[in-house]
């Protein structure tokens, strides 16, 4: 909404009547500015609207001077009458209409300062009006979101204000919402590579612009994309583009204090899971608490990564999840939409930047299945911390029957067995700063072949030698015993090891 020039002849209390340039009418009228100079252009501003008495009438050519109004921008002439003048001019209404530039008559007993007052007050309401604009987007992008409409409804909202086609994109890379036009992967990628690059609002590509919120945006909030160029984006545009930003880094901000919420029943989850100890109706009840449905199968995955990290990873994947912080790793029950979630989540790291390290276990129903899940998960992601660089995503079937054997003995058992066998180790690594346990792993893992071991740890085989001695010493155990040689492969997979983890 904007004052003009025919709002202000409307205004009967000012009693203006439009003389010349009718066609213009239509004007913006931005400021008023009172003048009688002889060169009056070097003062005026575009969309100013002129107030003189002519008092320079007859001293320089009356076109000479509506010109230079012209040229300055001017949104239109008040003349007012009284002295000198009685009556406008001919020759300024003529210069006027040549001019294509509105000129208004001002009544004798009408001050210039009623009329700033009024172009003021007009003013003062278009902003009143344009905040209440803004308060009420505001207000249905609240309602929305507290519906449940989630994000896509904000690029309705935009999309209805603005006419521009947009999208929501993950920090993953993929497309959470769209409009009639979403981009492609790679530019998808693009937008979330220059979120996490803290480099927001960034031109993608011409005509594709990448918008982050006001504040600080965190690391895991969706980015807008919007098919338009910085430079085509009007200011309105751009405050509505803000509003929506806002709005998801709200909902972002809700759905991770949500799950921080969680946190602590997950948690209770995990570990009753791994104790063996829940009932069939503990377990359906505590499935429920953190947003899982007890009858459908649920996978675990052991992650290690940031929370915030597998959270955005699992976003990507779809579907519910309940988050479980441990001491070296996240534990993630999930029900994903596609139906697998390792490979899936896996790559949404490595789409963030991330090198995926993570252990899935077999999607299963009930506190049994569930928990055998959960020890197949741990296990895997122990073998993942071994492996090189690109080759940390461990599935269930590759860990072969040791794990379900594991998942059915009791956790301090199991914690009692590890520090019987590795636990002189660990320290001795702990103390000295030396890699003995990586060392036997790596040897194990290798099938006791010393120098496929060495070349594996760019080590000399006389270097091997001494530590997988080292090791024998402080465990009491030797390598070419197959029973100690087996003591020592299970206790490395021990669900929930806290042993140092190579790379």
């Amino acid at each position: 909404m904007t004052t003009t020039v025919c709002d202000l002849v409307a205004q009967r209390e000012l009693r203006l009547r439009l003389v010349a340039g009718s066609a213009e009418q239509g004007r913006e009228v931005r400021s008023v500015h009172t003048t009688d100079l002889q060169q009056p252009g070097r003062y005026v501003l575009p969309g100013e609207l002129v107030l003189t008495n002519g008092l320079w009438h007859g001293e320089i050519p009356t076109d000479a001077w509506i010109s230079e109004l012209a040229q300055a921008g001017a949104a239109a002439l008040g003349f007012g009458l009284g002295t000198p003048h009685e009556a406008i001019p001919a020759d300024v209404a003529d210069a006027c209409e040549q001019r294509s530039m509105p000129l208004v008559e001002i009544p004798e007993d009408l001050s210039f300062v009623a009329i700033s007052d009024a172009v003021a007050a007009a003013h003062a309401e278009d902003e009143r009006s344009v905040l209440r604009q803004h308060l009420e987007r505001s207000r249905t992008m609240m309602r929305g979101l507290s519906d449940g409409q989630g994000v896509a409804f904000l690029l309705d909202v935009l999309r209805e204000a603005t006419g521009l086609d947009a999208a929501l994109v993950a920090p993953s890379g993929h497309v959470l919402a769209a409009t009639a036009r979403a981009p492609s992967p790679e530019q998808a990628l693009r937008a979330a590579t220059t979120a996490r690059q803290r480099r927001l609002p960034s031109e993608l590509e011409p005509g594709l612009t990448a918008f982050g919120s006001t504040g600080r945006a965190s690391p895991v909030a969706p980015v807008l994309v919007v098919w338009a160029a910085p430079f085509d984006i009007d200011d309105e545009a751009r405050i509505v583009i803000n509003q929506v930003t806002d709005h998801v880094e709200l909902e972002s901000g809700w759905r991770r204090s949500e799950r921080q919420s969680l946190l602590g029943i997950a948690q209770e989850f995990v570990d009753l899971l791994r104790a063996g100890d829940l009932p069939a109706r503990g377990f359906a009840a505590r499935a429920r608490a953190v947003g899982l449905d007890p009858e459908r199968p649920i996978a675990t995955i052991a992650f290690g990564h940031d929370i915030g990290e597998v959270a955005a990873a699992l976003e990507a994947v779809g579907g519910p999840f309940a988050l479980a912080p441990q001491a070296d790793s996240v534990i993630a029950l999930a029900q994903p939409s596609g139906g697998d979630v390792l490979q899936p989540a896996a790559s949404a790291i490595a789409e963030m930047g991330g090198q995926p390290t993570l252990g899935g276990g077999s999607a299963g129903v009930g506190a049994p299945e569930v928990a055998r899940s959960l020890s197949e998960a741990l296990a895997a992601l122990t073998l993942a911390r071994d492996r090189p660089l690109g080759h940390r995503v461990v599935d269930h079937r590759d860990l072969g029957s040791h794990a379900l054997l594991l998942g059915l003995l009791d956790p301090e058992v199991l914690s009692g067995f590890r520090e019987q066998v590795l636990g002189p180790v660990e320290r001795w690594d702990l103390d000295h700063g030396t890699e003995l346990l990586q060392t036997l792993r790596a040897f194990l893992m290798n099938g006791g072949r010393y120098r496929a071991t060495a070349a594996s740890l760019h080590i000399h085989h006389n270097t091997l030698r001494y530590r997988l001695q080292r090791v024998e010493l402080l465990s009491g155990r030797h390598l070419d015993e197959f029973a100690d040689r087996l003591d020592m492969q299970i206790a490395l997979f021990v669900p929930g090891s806290r042993l140092p983890q190579s790379g």
